[in-house]
């Protein structure tokens, strides 16, 4: 009022009234359009798949011999064993390092006494088997919970996932080397 400016309300309380009746009304539409972008995405997700499938499809022989569609069919089915190979072969490696992570983090958190237990141990495998991103997170989870206790207990936490990390870089470079058949 001081600057000239109408109000909505007269005091602090009808303002709060209009505001959450605007978020509501607001919330709606956001909510609305989310499931409907989210429908139209699935559709088109079964609509790839669905092609996919069928281009991949045995066709009967001697409809589809020497065409360039019979070629192109063969080679995209090629591509796509050899990447499925090797994505079923680095997903390996990547499960076997977040285990052994697990392990570790799960014998530090039960020797430092960070609370919640029972939910770190399951994240730091789940988001362990996206490898940077997934560390990340999972380092701030058990880093915030040491929080909850002492910020000693946090730098010791954040101490102890550095070195960890660092250690599993030669564990990684090991573990999806072998993988891959490619040196250290």
């Amino acid at each position: 009022q001081g600057y000239g400016l109408p109000l909505p309300g007269s005091d602090v309380l009808d303002l709060r009234d209009i505001l959450l009746s605007s978020l509501r009304k607001n919330f709606d539409a956001v909510t609305h359009a989310t499931g409907a972008l989210a429908a139209a995405a699935a559709r088109v997700i079964a609509g790839i798949a669905v092609a996919a499938l069928y281009f991949l499809a045995d066709k009967p022989a001697e409809a589809r011999e020497g065409t360039l569609y019979e070629q192109l069919r063969r080679e995209t089915r090629a591509r796509m064993s050899r990447f499925l190979d090797g994505f079923e072969k680095v997903l390996g490696a990547q499960v076997a390092i977040s285990s052994i992570n697990t392990a570790l983090t799960a014998a530090y958190l039960l020797w430092s006494g960070v609370p919640h237990f029972a939910f770190l141990v399951p994240a730091t495998f789940v988001l362990g088997l996206v490898p940077i991103v997934g560390n990340i997170a999972s380092n701030c989870l058990i880093i915030g919970a040491a929080l909850t206790v002492s910020p000693s207990l946090a730098v010791l936490s954040l101490g102890f996932l550095v070195f960890i990390h660092t250690l599993e870089h030669f564990l990684n470079s090991r573990i999806i080397g072998g993988r891959i058949e490619a040196p250290m």
